[in-house]
């Protein structure tokens, strides 16, 4: 982010307040700042997508929104157990899929 991004964030340009140089970095930082995507960046990881890929994220683009599939949604209540049933949850899914943990490498 340069000097005047982070001044309007509040922030100063003296170097106890470094600036984020790599994507990785900045990418939090843009989102916290609303700062927008460039059509470069995006399209840039979109190439790299498989065509069926491609075909759906060009769907939920013009819908306006991303459909969520059945396991979207069961995910997203599955999250809102409480830890312990959460815990149990995942032991019941091992059992189920025989995906049980693989024990730890011995240090």
């Amino acid at each position: 982010m340069d000097t005047e991004s982070r001044n309007k964030l509040g922030g100063t340009d003296d170097i106890d307040n470094p600036q984020a140089e790599c994507k990785r970095c900045n990418e939090p930082v843009r989102e916290e700042a609303g700062l927008p995507e460039t059509l470069d960046e995006v399209y840039a990881e979109v190439k790299g997508l498989k065509r069926a890929e491609k075909t759906t994220i060009l769907q939920w683009l013009r819908d306006g929104r991303r459909s969520r599939s059945k396991l979207d949604r069961l995910y997203d209540r599955a999250r809102r157990l409480t830890p312990s049933e959460k815990a149990r949850l995942v032991e019941r899914l091992e059992q189920a899929t025989g995906a049980g943990r693989s024990p730890a490498p011995e240090a």
